[in-house]
């Protein structure tokens, strides 16, 4: 598995949580009172932690620096890395280099 697919791999995870967690939160919006609060509630800690790792959660597994910000911006693809980023900003490890088995 490459640097890329790495965290590419925890980067749709997490839109996949955000997606969810907001979508809960909008279809109670629009049943008004269909759902319990509690799954209300849910949907607002799925959505809101999605985003939060998505900010905050990707890190390099090499180094383990936050490269959250550097992979979020060039969006030549929706939800995966763009392949115009080459390096982690920290380490310098190309994205597509393979990493062990074990991350």
């Amino acid at each position: 598995m490459t640097v890329r697919e790495y965290l590419d791999k925890r980067r749709v995870a997490a839109y996949i949580a955000l997606f969810v967690g907001f979508g809960i939160v909008g279809l109670a919006g629009v049943c008004a009172g269909c759902l319990p609060g509690f799954i209300v509630i849910i949907g607002i800690v799925v959505g809101v932690g999605g985003a939060l790792y998505l900010n905050y959660g990707l890190r390099c597994p090499k180094c383990n620096g936050m490269v959250a910000y550097a992979v979020a911006w060039p969006m030549d693809k929706f939800i995966y890395i763009s392949d115009s980023i080459k390096l982690c900003p920290f380490c310098g490890v190309k994205m597509d280099e393979e990493i062990g088995d074990g991350k």
